[in-house]
């Protein structure tokens, strides 16, 4: 009966253990190849839904500075801005 309980003890102990183990191995290393290709991206041109002035916005040939009265003015690319509900947002060409 002892060597039950001990089983049912050590089972208690490792199935959490295996089960982070099987976690880090899944996620563990994409994560890390995704903080290296974030870091690499640092000199990359934004995209336009990261640029937040409408000078830079303006800078790039392929993203468009909308206003609007009800919502934040904010820069799109050249498709979304094509896109977007002229009754709400007024877009540079």
């Amino acid at each position: 009966m002892a060597a039950a309980g001990f089983h049912r003890g050590v089972s208690v102990v490792l199935v959490p253990i295996l089960v982070l183990l099987l976690l880090l191995i899944q996620y563990g290393p994409s994560q890390a190849i995704n903080q290296r290709s974030s870091n690499s991206n640092n000199n990359q041109i934004p995209s336009c839904s990261d640029i937040a002035s409408e000078s830079q916005c303006s800078r790039n040939p392929k993203c468009r500075w909308c206003r609007s009265d009800t919502l934040d003015d904010m820069c799109f690319s050249k498709n979304e801005a094509s896109r977007l509900p002229q009754m709400v947002f007024s877009c540079t060409l």
